[in-house]
């Protein structure tokens, strides 16, 4: 499914550079509540199959991206903290920090502090 996307993406971009990231929503395990009927071993297995299927689903999406060289990020969407790191590398890739500040009073500043730490 990725491949398609980003076949798709490519095709369509029209010269333009354009940053890919993917992000995949993993519920945490924790988040089920423990009920209070008696779990049997069919439900269990049905769960292991489940987390089998996804780490299998997981491990395919990482090797594709790590090929296309694309940053592969595995988040809950539940969890704000598991969402900062993809949101600042795409920012910071659609908008990249300058080196030269627009203020030439800042510039002259900054170049007067570098010669003060370098002497």
């Amino acid at each position: 499914m990725l491949a398609g996307i980003k076949s798709d993406i490519d095709k369509f971009k029209d010269k333009k550079e354009i940053f890919v990231i993917v992000i995949a929503n993993m519920r945490s395990r924790q988040t089920r509540s423990a009920s209070s009927s008696p779990i049997n071993s069919s439900h269990l297995q049905q769960q292991q199959l489940n987390t089998e299927a996804i780490e299998s689903n997981l491990t395919r999406a990482n090797n594709w991206c790590a090929r296309e060289r694309i940053k592969h990020y595995t988040v809950n969407a539940m969890e704000r903290a598991s969402l900062y790191e993809p949101f600042v590398q795409l920012a910071s890739r659609l908008y990249p920090a300058s080196t030269k500040s627009s203020f030439p009073q800042l510039r002259q500043l900054t170049q007067k502090t570098s010669k003060i730490d370098n002497s």
